[in-house]
């Protein structure tokens, strides 16, 4: 059920690189996670869905909230922090 963590995660990742223009060439920084809850596991053959939003930012931190269905079903949710390097590389 972790790899639910670890998606939400990679998707949060894909919404801050490709909707913000300032990230280019910085790297992300996972900060923490919050408020995890797992409310079904994932099976072979199961169809999962990952939806991830953005609460707020404040320079280079990103606060997001992701979810992930299986069918209608909400699987997993998580509160996320990231922060991004201040250089670019």
């Amino acid at each position: 059920m972790v790899y639910y963590l670890e998606s939400i995660a990679q998707t949060a990742a894909v919404l801050l690189f490709t909707s913000n223009p300032s990230t280019i060439g910085r790297l992300g920084l996972f900060t923490g996670i919050d408020e995890a809850r797992f409310r079904r596991p994932c099976v072979p053959g199961d169809r999962v869905i990952f939806e991830v939003e953005l609460e707020k930012s404040r320079g280079m931190f990103f606060w997001l909230k992701g979810k992930a269905y299986v069918g209608n079903e909400i699987a997993a949710e998580t509160k996320l922090s990231v922060a991004l390097t201040q250089n670019n590389l």
